[in-house]
């Protein structure tokens, strides 16, 4: 199943939806840009030796954001004086999406999709409603055992402390705050895989409390690349390299991580 938006008719005015949330969506709390953003957060915390790491997806992210929900986003996100515009487009855009599958063309309906231009700002800036007041609830409930957490779209990242019951706690509102979107949590109290890196308590976190990353692949991956017969620049092959290179610098918090291609 597929949504073609390239240079479809509603791809510009998805593109404009985009850039009118672009600004909101940078000011979301705990949201990371990529893995330089979150290793500089993360190691600006302390953690007690028994914490714990768990990293958390959010199911069916984009197809389960409603788009009533998300128009109301974007009329609460953009300037006041563009509302009935970017609201009118969102509307154009949704009555025009259809889906291409093997039984037939379908409509999309009422739901969003990756391949929309607009759907990571819409379905970031909807989604990050539910998580401030599921931290907003937890507060209220004295419930301190959040201690850092950190989100990428549909990821998160989190650190738990304190007593047991309160960790379970965090995790089962978290669970509970969308039926249509429940987290699947994976927790571990040595290392977690996020993102590209590998969290993990290292040799220096006993007497540091600051936790380690390095990199980490898929275990699908096999190093292949370009071949070298293919007609592409020497630049190209370099970039690749350098590409591996400079993950592994700022994927690994020492040296005795570090992996070159």
């Amino acid at each position: 199943m597929y949504i073609d938006v390239v240079n479809y008719c509603t791809t510009a005015r998805a593109k404009y939806l985009s850039a009118q949330l672009t600004a909101a969506r940078a000011k979301i709390q705990g949201r990371v840009t990529d893995t330089k953003d979150f290793i500089a957060k993360l190691r600006r915390h302390r953690f007690s030796t028994d914490c714990w790491i768990l990293s958390a997806d959010i199911e069916e992210f984009y197809p389960n954001t409603r788009v009533s929900e998300g128009e109301k986003t974007i009329s609460k996100n953009v300037d006041p004086t563009l509302r009935e515009l970017c609201t009118e487009a969102s509307q154009l855009i949704h009555e025009s999406i259809y889906i291409a599958t093997p039984s037939g063309i379908h409509k999309l309906e009422g739901r969003y999709g990756i391949g929309l231009g607009h759907s990571g700002e819409v379905c970031d800036l909807e989604w990050s409603q539910n998580e401030q007041e599921v931290i907003a609830a937890l507060t209220v409930a004295q419930t301190a055992a959040l201690s850092f957490w950190c989100r990428s779209t549909d990821d998160y990242l989190m650190v738990l402390e304190g007593p047991v019951e309160h960790r379970l706690a965090v995790i089962n509102a978290f669970k509970a705050k969308d039926p249509d979107r429940p987290l699947t949590f994976q927790t571990s109290e040595f290392s977690i895989d996020y993102l590209d890196v590998t969290v993990y308590k290292g040799s220096q976190f006993h007497s540091t409390g600051i936790l380690d990353t390095k990199p980490y692949t898929k275990p699908s991956y096999t190093g292949m690349h370009l071949p070298y017969s293919s007609h592409h620049p020497q630049s190209t092959f370099d970039s690749i390299l350098s590409g591996y290179h400079n993950r592994s610098l700022i994927s690994s918090s020492s040296w005795s991580c570090t992996f070159y291609a």
